[in-house]
């Protein structure tokens, strides 16, 4: 019971301090942008997946086409996955603007929409956006720019929310030590995920994807197989104006732990395959842990209590995280009406429980191919 109390407090450790703060320092140092020697694409594709987004997708087709002028080539592809109301009407509106559409008949997933619009693409970077959301004026040129470095494969942006939702100042302060963790993890050469908000890929090296995985994680995980870098570029922004709902709301991180496991041992058995040490160390660490961590957790919880007889450490320890799961479900429960010095506690374990429920959903079978204006 020792070994078993002290092998899962090193992984709690690791996972919230450890890896963490080594990636951080690595991103400190690499705040400013590394220096690129070469010419930038010219040639771009953009493409948006939506579904149902007759009150949006008009608004952003118009904002992307104020691009156009800055490329030599330059082209707008929207994929319809099963609308069924006026969002094909809409994009085919725009056809005399060179705007393409393909549209699936019925809603069988986002991947399927993507990998239609792909399929028309000649641009030789693509990019990928949502209906919704407005690029910052220098997002696509800050974007395109890294794929001036011909080790560059894939480049994941930034998405800033208008409004905090839940989260609030702990978000914000999430935030930012999630920007420097992708810093360094990009400095690295790999950063585990991107925004389907917006990232880059080359054209050349895209492959299609199972329908229940998220292109989010597989296109760095393809990237680093063919052996190319994946790196974040936080001058590359999208503004959501309209969302209350933030990423570290309980509902929409179950949905993102639920879609991350399923594509997890996907990737991770490509990186593995294509012996990429360095990404497999760090998909597993910022990911594939952070998704588990309820169970070290609970483990200390159990082992804790059980020990507690052998040492004032273990008492206190399991203590300490039954008192912080109090204060998640006192935080819960309140609502607005809960105290401030409650927040960062509070928000850690929600965001623990949520990805507790997406793993057991995901174990219990629960895969997703398809997506709602809620994810």
């Amino acid at each position: 019971m020792n070994s078993v109390f002290w092998g899962s407090l090193a992984l709690v450790i690791y996972a919230l301090v450890g890896y963490p703060l080594l990636v951080c320092l690595v991103g400190i140092r690499a705040k400013s942008a590394r220096r690129i020697v070469g010419d930038s694409p010219s040639s771009v594709s953009i493409v948006i997946a939506v579904h149902d987004g007759e009150s949006q997708i008009a608004r952003k087709i118009e904002h992307l086409l104020g691009f156009a002028r800055d490329y030599d080539f330059f082209e707008l592809i929207v994929a319809s996955d099963g609308s069924e109301d006026r969002t094909e009407e809409i994009v085919r509106s725009y056809a005399s603007r060179g705007v393409k559409f393909v549209a699936n008949p019925s809603q069988i997933g986002k991947n399927a929409a993507l990998d239609s619009a792909v399929k028309l693409a000649e641009g030789e970077i693509l990019v990928f956006s949502d209906a919704s959301g407005t690029f910052s004026p220098n997002a696509l040129e800050s974007l395109v720019g890294r794929f001036a470095d011909p080790s560059v494969g894939c480049v994941g942006g930034d998405i800033r929310y208008a409004r905090d939702g839940e989260g609030g100042s702990t978000f914000r302060l999430f935030k930012r030590i999630d920007v420097m963790m992708k810093r360094g993890e990009g400095a690295f050469g790999f950063v585990p995920s991107v925004s389907g908000a917006i990232h880059a890929i080359r054209t050349s090296i895209y492959e299609f994807a199972d329908a229940a995985t998220t292109r989010d994680v597989m296109d760095p995980v393809q990237a680093a197989v063919q052996g190319y870098r994946c790196e974040y570029e936080p001058r590359a922004v999208v503004n959501e104006m309209g969302r209350n709902v933030t990423p570290v709301h309980f509902d929409a991180r179950v949905r993102m732990t639920l879609r991350g496991m399923t594509s997890a041992n996907l990737a991770l058995r490509e990186l593995i395959r294509g012996r990429r040490l360095l990404p497999t160390w760090i998909f597993l660490s910022h990911k594939v842990l952070r998704w588990w961590l309820w169970v070290p957790l609970a483990v200390l919880l159990v082992s804790g209590f059980t020990l507690a007889s052998e040492g004032l450490f273990y008492g206190l320890m399991a203590a300490g995280i039954g008192g912080l799961a109090l204060v998640g479900a006192v935080h819960w429960l309140s609502g607005e009406k809960a105290p401030r010095i409650l927040a960062w506690p509070g928000f850690a374990c929600l965001q623990v429980a949520a990805m507790a429920v997406g793993t057991l959903r995901w174990l219990w079978g629960e895969h997703r191919a398809t997506w709602t204006t809620k994810t």
